[in-house]
C-alpha cells in the first residue's frame, strides 16, 4: 500500500506533466525566445516535481527495510513464523558475510541451525547460494573459507537483493 504522502506526490507529479506539455506545446507554437522560455521553465519544474517523486519513492522503499532490521530481525528466531524466520535467517547471513565472511559467520553463530539457514536461502533467493553455503560448512573451512567467499561475493544478484524483494512481497505476512 502506497503512503498517502506518495499518493499526492503522483498527483501532483501527473498534474504537473500535463501542465508542462500543454504549456509547452502552446509555447512552442510562437518562435520568439520571450514566449520559449516559460517553456523551458515548466520543463524544469517538470523534472524538478519528477525527482522528488522518485526520492519519496526510495525513502518509501528504504523505510520499509528499516523496519524490517528495526522490528523484525531484533525478535528471538524462536517467536517468528516461518515467513519472518527466512528472512532474518538470510539476513544474520548476508550481514555477516559482508562483514566477515563465512569464517566471521560460522564464529558468530556456531549455535544457527544451518539446515535452517541452508532452507531459507533457497525459499528466499535460489538453490546456489545455498550450495555455496552448504560447501562452506563441507569444504570451507580447508582453505579459510577463501573459495567459497569469492563465490558468495560474485552472484548477482546478490543475497540481499532477493532478500529485500522477499521483504517487499511478503510485507503484510512479515509485519503482522
Amino acid at each position: 500500500m502506497v503512503n498517502s504522502k506518495l499518493k499526492v506526490s503522483i498527483l501532483m507529479m501527473t498534474c504537473g506533466i500535463i501542465e508542462i506539455v500543454f504549456l509547452a506545446l502552446l509555447f512552442a507554437k510562437d518562435s520568439e525566445f520571450i514566449m520559449f522560455l516559460p517553456g523551458i521553465l515548466l520543463i524544469i519544474i517538470g523534472i524538478i516535481l519528477l525527482v522528488i517523486y522518485l526520492k519519496e519513492k526510495r525513502e518509501c522503499n528504504n523505510s520499509l527495510w528499516n523496519k524490517f532490521i528495526d522490528q523484525i530481525c531484533s525478535k528471538n528466531l524462536d517467536n517468528l513464523s516461518t515467513i519472518q524466520k527466512n528472512a532474518v535467517l538470510c539476513f544474520l547471513y548476508d550481514t555477516e558475510m559482508e562483514s566477515g565472511g563465512h569464517s566471521g559467520f560460522f564464529s558468530i553463530y556456531e549455535d544457527m541451525n544451518y539446515k535452517d539457514l541452508e532452507k531459507a536461502i533457497c525459499v528466499v533467493a535460489n538453490k546456489k547460494i545455498a550450495d555455496n553455503f552448504k560447501e562452506a560448512l563441507v569444504k570451507g573451512k580447508k582453505d579459510d573459507y577463501v573459495k567459497t567467499d569469492e563465490k558468495y561475493y560474485s552472484y548477482s544478484p546478490a543475497l540481499v537483493d532477493y532478500l529485500e524483494e522477499y521483504v517487499e512481497k511478503n510485507k503484510e505476512k512479515i509485519f503482522k
